[in-house]
């Protein structure tokens, strides 16, 4: 099933929505693809910064590589990013790079996809290890349950945060974290 650009928006969106209230004071949206949280953040008076490595012509996000984001941030936001990473390796790095974009007492909230809704996509997918799927036209994406994303967090980070907290009410699976 291709989602369109619209599509993709609406879904995003309502869950930056579900978002706004846990978010404070400067916020990065790491991943930001067509930065439609970016530009929801800050229409609601959130100053927020886009990092999205990917980006594509007509989407300009504010930093394109993280080794030029040099400033720390309140909270560091991620939507679906660590889903399309199938390489768990990659994607604790992923993590511990959004960490260290943290400001001491900042907080990391981090939306994926669950298992149940990336089947519920496609019946023709491959089911591959560790909760992964191929797709027919060749994207893998990892469905998480909060148990795994926690599992996550705790490999690429130790005790450097509390215990996450799922945020409810959110279709996929979200949680956040406060640095301890």
């Amino acid at each position: 099933m291709k989602q369109t650009q619209s599509t993709q928006r609406s879904n995003t969106i309502k869950t930056y929505e579900k978002l706004l209230p846990l978010v404070y004071g400067k916020v990065l949206d790491f991943g930001a693809g067509l930065c439609h949280g970016t530009k929801f953040f800050n229409e609601n008076g959130i100053d927020c910064k886009s990092f999205e490595p990917h980006s594509r012509d007509h989407v300009s996000p504010d930093f394109v590589s993280s080794s030029d984001i040099t400033t720390k941030f309140d909270s560091v936001v991620s939507c679906f990013v660590l889903n399309v990473i199938g390489d768990k390796e990659y994607r604790l790095n992923l993590i511990r790079d959004m960490v260290s974009k943290l400001k001491d007492n900042g907080s990391l909230i981090i939306a994926v996809r669950s298992v149940t809704n990336i089947k519920s996509y496609s019946k023709t997918a491959k089911i591959l290890p560790y909760n992964c799927f191929e797709f027919p036209n060749g994207v893998i994406q990892k469905g998480f349950t909060f148990k795994d994303l926690e599992g996550e967090i705790s490999d690429a980070t130790g005790d450097m945060f509390s215990k996450g907290e799922r945020i409810k009410n959110i279709s996929n699976i979200a949680g956040i974290w406060k640095r301890s």
